[in-house]
């Protein structure tokens, strides 16, 4: 990492890719909420 660019990308990546496994968990749980009313 070069400068504060490249540093500013290396975490958008991470907690992008973060961010879509949690929405596909609180998805997974919405769906199981619908299913059990």
């Amino acid at each position: 990492m070069e400068n504060a660019l490249d540093v500013w990308n290396d975490l958008k990546e991470r907690f992008s890719q973060a961010d879509l496994v949690r929405i596909s968990e609180l998805q997974q749980e919405l769906y199981a909420l619908k299913q059990e009313s």
